[in-house]
């Protein structure tokens, strides 16, 4: 009995996909050349229709005082939602509350300089 029981649940451990989960995740530009790190507030896994607070942390002073960083948030069915960003530094926050349960794609644009660079994370 014992052992037909330390089977079962040595089966049932192997057979259950583990998830990887990141608090971080590094997300590059469209061009591969810049990157910055992402993080969203509470644990990476927001609730609907609760506060969520997104953190984007650009790397190699890509970010400075006369730059500009738009965020705009799409949901699976197409819905868009243009974000109002803080920035200090190399760190741009956003409050955002997600409507509903799903996939959303996060896209920055950061305008440095003559340049504009595309991040995006769903």
């Amino acid at each position: 009995m014992k052992k037909h029981f330390l089977v079962i649940f040595l089966a049932m451990i192997l057979l259950i996909p583990f998830q990887s989960v990141s608090a971080h995740v590094l997300i590059t530009d469209d061009t591969n050349t810049k990157g910055a790190i992402l993080h969203i507030f509470p644990d990476d896994d927001p609730v609907a229709g609760e506060v969520a607070t997104l953190y984007f942390d650009a790397q190699e002073q890509l970010i400075t005082n006369n730059e500009s960083v738009d965020l705009t948030i799409k949901s699976e069915v197409g819905d868009e939602f243009k974000v109002t960003t803080k920035f200090s530094e190399s760190l741009v926050t956003a409050d955002f509350i997600f409507p509903d349960l799903g996939v959303y794609q996060i896209t920055y644009l950061v305008k440095s300089g003559s340049e504009t660079y595309a991040f995006n994370q769903s």
